[in-house]
């Protein structure tokens, strides 16, 4: 089954740009005038070396001429379907296929009924659609058979979900960048709007166009006409395009893409550093990335670690699923990568997954293999590498009946821009004959979702732990309310949906381990985002000290201050998860003033410690005030040379505890040897 978009330029240059926009010199050809002189047959040939050759446009006159000396051959009317299908002519299209189903000679053709019922979906005709393609599962099999049935599904799928628009608000964004060729790719950096096109204004080689990679800068807030990339990234004798960008700005990953003639392009990717205001010389990506015998397109780096990216991409390379799938590839700066890897069945299908974008924990692709509204639709996904969620449609009117892709962030939060050959479009030849870039708004309320995952604190590899406590509280000024509080029975991770412009408080225990809290704030976030946080606790050990920080007192007295209450709760807390754990609390001070009178004053302000966990509800005999004075320094209170030691004696002035014992069955104290 052919790709649903003009063979091998859409998928893999020009975002859709029939090959014809690059074989023909005119708009009318007069090599095709002069072929009315010659007999049928030779016609007829003439007109499938033009349609083999990519020429849809040539060969549709061509095929008419034909059809005017014979106009009952069906063989000319299906080609005339064929060939307007690939130009995206969906409309015209749809009538050819239409005219050879009427005259019964459409089972001379197998895939005759399915290019009519897909013309009839793309021209959002969803309820007849539905019914050819339930027509044409009744003579399939195989991958057809599965495609029918898909597709089946798809057009209930449009039908219902085209009445509950999404909250994406689309714009065509305007002529001033885009033109009446293509323009696709597009890729923000530093608020420019990187995209390539196949501009003959601008074009290096205007006898001959070549896409080219191209950067528009904004005007009263209006995208400008583009201007070609500096540096070493276009060419006078190959496609460049695609131009995909690493976290930092730093790389560009982007195609370059050799027309073979006969519809043969093959395309690879290849990486160029920013530097000194300029794109680099580029560095040709291994086999790894570049298997040569298939094609490899679409790049998308994603973060790695700070010497490699993540690079996702497109190939109809040996090994996939279907025809073009999503891989990754680990790259370092340098060029080097990891051989590459297949996303799986989760993302790919049997069919087109192209476009890959990645961004907050989340792959953007475009697929025609996927539940639809047309032909390519885009989607989304949460993973990293494996263990994808199933993709999601992103609905209408972000996706339409017609293709869907590139997808990609904007300049500012909420802002998004894409690429569609929706009615709409600067078309040369139809209403959806070509890709301009659109840009989408996201109007709707963000959806933020934290996950966490629990394991025990230590050296070597983390333990999972199950059975934790988690509470999440929702600060409204000086108070805050409980919003959840679950028991992680048998479970190890947990999600919570939060509301933009909050401030929340998070706390998780366990018994036999100290809890961990922490605030999260959603105050500034304006798009929807999964936070991923990993929650290490700590166990508690028997007889080892712990030392309580910022635990102060009103200089030279007992009198606990306000952040130290904020501390001695955390206490309370592990205090109350672990209700027969008996503690001792311990103060220090430095070696200033007389040794009894430090002895003094660090029991009474251990004893405040305790009096004020008591008024919280702990009982007392958990509870085992000890002063030390300046008997056990952790630090020198004085320099070598004898002067005084500030940051020492700071360290020594502090509040420390230790699990000392416990309470049996019946109340009664055991103390640890």
């Amino acid at each position: 089954m052919q790709p649903l978009l003009s063979v091998l330029l859409s998928l893999l240059v020009l975002g859709g740009i029939p090959l014809s926009v690059f074989a023909q010199k005119s708009e009318k050809n007069d090599t095709v005038v002069k072929q009315k002189t010659l007999p049928f047959k030779t016609k007829v040939k003439y007109a499938d070396a033009l349609f083999n050759a990519g020429n849809y446009y040539d060969a549709i006159e061509v095929y008419k001429e034909a059809l005017n000396e014979k106009p009952d051959n069906h063989y000319c009317v299906y080609q005339l379907g064929e060939s307007f299908y690939k130009a995206r002519d969906y409309a015209t299209a749809e009538k050819w296929f239409g005219k050879l189903i009427e005259s019964g000679a459409d089972g001379n053709y197998p895939l005759s009924y399915f290019r009519y019922a897909m013309m009839l979906k793309m021209n959002a005709k969803y309820d007849e659609a539905k019914y050819a393609f339930a027509k044409f599962a009744l003579r399939a099999d195989g991958d057809n058979l599965t495609r029918a049935k898909r597709e089946i599904e798809a057009c209930e799928f449009a039908r219902v979900n085209i009445e509950k628009p999404t909250d994406f608000r689309v714009a065509h964004l305007g002529d001033s960048l885009n033109t009446p060729y293509a323009e696709y790719a597009p890729a923000v950096r530093e608020d420019k709007l990187y995209y390539a096109s196949l501009n003959r204004d601008t074009s290096l080689n205007p006898e001959f166009p070549l896409s080219h990679i191209f950067v528009s800068e904004k005007n009263s807030n209006n995208w400008q006409k583009g201007k070609l990339v500096k540096g070493e990234v276009n060419s006078s004798q190959i496609h460049s395009g695609n131009p995909a960008f690493s976290a930092d700005g730093k790389r560009m990953y982007f195609t370059q893409c050799t027309d073979n003639g006969e519809a043969n392009i093959r395309c690879e990717i290849l990486l160029s550093h920013f530097e000194n205001g300029f794109w680099g010389q580029p560095i040709l990506l291994g086999r790894e990335v570049n298997d040569g015998k298939f094609n490899n397109t679409h790049p998308a780096p994603a973060f790695g670690d700070s010497t490699t990216d993540i690079l996702y991409f497109s190939s109809n390379r040996t090994g996939g699923i279907g025809g073009f799938d999503i891989w990754y590839s680990e790259v370092k700066f340098d060029g080097t990568a990891k051989p590459a890897v297949n996303l799986g069945n989760v993302i790919n299908t049997i069919d087109d997954e192209v476009t890959p974008f990645y961004f907050k924990n989340k792959l953007h692709f475009s697929s025609n293999g996927h539940i639809g509204f047309g032909g390519l639709d885009i989607f989304s996904s949460s993973g990293m590498k494996s263990g994808w969620t199933k993709p999601q449609n992103l609905g209408f009117p972000l996706n339409s009946s017609v293709d869907d892709f590139y997808f990609t962030r904007g300049e500012l939060p909420k802002i998004y821009y894409f690429v569609s050959n929706r009615p709409g479009i600067i078309g040369l030849k139809s209403a959806t004959c070509c890709d301009d870039i659109f840009v989408a708004e996201d109007l709707s309320v963000p959806v933020l979702s934290f996950r966490g995952r629990v394991y025990e604190k230590g050296e070597s590899d983390p333990v999972l732990l199950t059975g934790a406590r988690v509470e999440v509280f929702e600060f409204k000024g000086e108070n805050k309310t409980t919003l959840y509080d679950e028991l992680l029975v048998g479970d190890f991770k947990f999600s919570y949906d939060l509301t933009a412009g909050k401030f929340y408080e998070f706390k998780i225990q366990k018994k036999a381990y100290f809890p961990e809290i922490f605030k999260v704030s959603t105050k500034d976030l304006l798009e929807s985002e999964i936070m991923n946080r990993e929650i290490a606790l700590m166990k508690i050990e028997k007889n080892r000290t712990y030392r309580l920080e910022n635990v102060y007192y009103e200089f030279d007295k007992t009198n606990l201050t306000e952040e130290s209450k904020v501390v001695l709760r955390r206490l309370f807390d592990l205090l109350m998860e672990n209700p027969k754990l008996v503690v001792e609390i311990s103060s220090h001070t430095d070696n200033v003033g007389k040794a009894d009178y430090n002895q003094k004053l660090s029991q009474q302000r251990a004893e405040s410690c305790v009096k004020y966990l008591v008024s919280l509800g702990i009982e007392g005999k958990r509870l085992i005030p000890k002063g030390y004075g300046q008997t056990v320094p952790v630090a020198p209170n004085l320099k070598p040379d004898g002067t005084d030691n500030p940051d020492g004696r700071k360290l020594n002035r502090r509040t420390e505890f230790m699990v000392v014992g416990e309470l049996s069955r019946v109340g009664d104290m055991i103390i640890f040897d």
